[in-house]
């Protein structure tokens, strides 16, 4: 019994890897089941070590395999397709014939100026064939045949590169030659570096104080180390730019003052007219018209200007420099002392008044007492009054009697 269950166990691990076999087979084979195969012949004059099934990208997507490519025994000529990078005519002299498996017919994609390239499937080696339909707007004939080209792969394109450049390579290894030899020798800033312990430990000390300051940078010492690690300025910022925003937003909505400036038009309309106004002013003034235009434009009216301030000049000299009032005024010392002497006698005067001594504080003060100045004013006044009615009678009298 033991022995049976064996068997089957080993029975079944056989054919479980005869169908994982034939899975495998399936896939590596890209077998499918009802999907139909389109067998299409391409002409090329270089295949740049095709090979059998490499694949074949159609819209960038895996659309079949390379079946076999052969050598044709006569070379054929193959009208190339428009714009085709690499040849000049219209014909190309091709010497290999590519079968290619496909699970979509290419014809209906193709158009007049479609490209088969055949290019390099990566840095470690491989090819493929690449499929781009073209533009026109008129398709391939069903059948016709198909031009493939081949790129140079990518050591084929640094040996050309090198080749063009062949002068310039060896220049350039000359100079980094010389480069080296002057290094070698201490000539240089390189060659000081490398040789010069003054000049290298000046360069170390150098890093070693950035490093120092990277460091403080980092720990947030110094002004510029704070502005790295402290947020509130950038907070601070940020809190501006919203300011800033919300303002211009009002003044897009024509809210307050500049608002109103920059979006109503009635103060813009007043603006151009004050300008308006302005430049007709200006023009009034150049022109010689009003008391600015005058004194602008009048030569007589500049002239008796200039004059005034000669009189002026002559007046202040006369004033530093002379014997009269204001020169003494300016320049003498004991004036200055009995004016501010006099100045002091009155401030004491005006004292005595305020505290009520002397005649004329009284008389401000004394209500009294200014009443009876009044009176004897009023009787004074009525005495003159009196003598000069009576004169007239008294020299009459005085002519009479004196005639006798």
């Amino acid at each position: 019994m033991k022995s049976r269950n064996y068997d089957v166990t080993l029975g079944i691990i056989f054919f479980a890897a005869l169908l994982g076999l034939g899975v495998i087979t399936i896939v590596l084979s890209d077998f499918a089941l009802g999907v139909e195969v389109y067998r299409v012949k391409f002409y090329a004059s270089d295949i740049g070590f095709l090979r059998s099934g490499d694949p074949i990208l159609l819209h960038g997507m895996a659309a079949g395999k390379v079946e076999s490519v052969n050598r044709l025994k006569k070379p054929v000529l193959i009208s190339a397709p428009k714009d085709i990078s690499g040849i000049s005519s219209g014909e190309v002299r091709c010497t290999v014939m590519i079968w290619a498996k496909l699970d979509v017919d290419p014809y209906l994609h193709l158009k007049e100026d479609y490209k088969v390239i055949i290019e390099d499937r990566g840095l470690l080696g491989g090819k493929l064939i690449r499929i781009e339909v073209g533009e026109e707007n008129l398709y391939m004939a069903a059948e016709s045949p198909l031009l493939a080209t081949a790129l140079p792969s990518a050591l084929q394109a640094a040996g050309q590169i090198i080749d063009e450049n062949r002068a310039a390579l060896q220049k350039t290894i000359q100079q980094l030659a010389e480069f080296a030899e002057n290094a070698n020798q201490a000539q240089g800033t390189l060659g000081l570096l490398i040789n010069d312990q003054r000049t290298r430990e000046l360069v170390e000390n150098t890093v070693d104080q950035l490093s120092l300051v990277a460091q403080n940078l980092t720990g947030g010492d110094g002004t510029l180390g704070k502005l790295l690690t402290d947020s509130a300025p950038f907070d601070d910022a940020k809190v501006a730019a919203a300011d800033l925003r919300s303002a211009m937003e009002r003044i897009r909505r024509g809210e307050g003052s500049i608002g109103k400036f920059i979006q109503e038009d009635g103060i813009y309309t007043d603006v151009n007219a004050l300008v308006a106004e302005a430049r007709e002013g200006l023009s009034d003034v150049w022109q010689g018209q009003g008391t600015l235009g005058k004194l602008i434009s009048d030569e007589a009216l500049y002239n008796k200007a200039d004059q005034l301030l000669l009189d002026l000049q002559a007046i202040g000299a006369m004033a530093s420099e002379g014997d009269g009032m204001i020169a003494h005024l300016l320049n003498d010392g004991e004036l200055y002392d009995k004016t501010l002497q006099m100045v002091s006698e009155a401030q004491t005067v005006f004292h005595d008044i305020r505290e009520g001594n002397g005649l004329v504080a009284a008389l401000i003060n004394d209500e009294q007492l200014l009443d009876d100045f009044r009176s004897i004013l009023n009787q004074v006044l009525g005495a003159i009054e009196d003598a000069r009615e009576t004169t007239p009678v008294t020299s009459l009298g005085s002519f009479l009697f004196g005639t006798f």
